[in-house]
């Protein structure tokens, strides 16, 4: 129905609200009924909106006690990024080691290109293709 959709898309939310309000409570309201409505409530809106604005100034406390507590948790904090960064270099600047065979346990290879391994992987290359 016209008076549902118009409902549905009306751009402010608390209109919206009164107006799918409105047809769910009358379901036998019009559609010109309705946008009357809507006409009576975006100028409600309207007037209240255009009334000045009280500005308050509150003040606000932090209590001493507080205020030292975060300073000292901003101090541990900061020191303990400084020792993390630092952590990070020195793990960054250490050379790698040499790569370590998992099975002769000789560097200079890993496991995978053993030469140990090599013939057995050869053997095993030659069974499986003869079968």
């Amino acid at each position: 129905m016209l008076r549902d959709q118009f409902a549905e898309n009306v751009s402010d939310k608390w209109l919206r609200r009164e107006l799918k309000r409105k047809t769910r409570e009358h379901p036998q309201i019009s559609f010109a009924y309705l946008r009357e409505e809507a006409n009576l409530c975006s100028t409600d809106i309207d007037i209240n909106n255009n009334k000045p604005k009280k500005c308050v100034d509150v003040p606000s406390y932090v209590m001493k006690s507080d205020k030292d507590l975060i300073e000292t948790l901003l101090k541990e904090l900061t020191s303990e990024v400084v020792s993390l960064k630092q952590e990070v270099n020195t793990m960054r600047s250490k050379p790698t080691t040499s790569k370590l065979c998992y099975k002769c346990h000789k560097p200079g290879h890993f496991k995978r290109n053993c030469p140990k391994l090599g013939h057995l992987n050869e053997q095993s290359l030659s069974s499986g293709a003869s079968r």
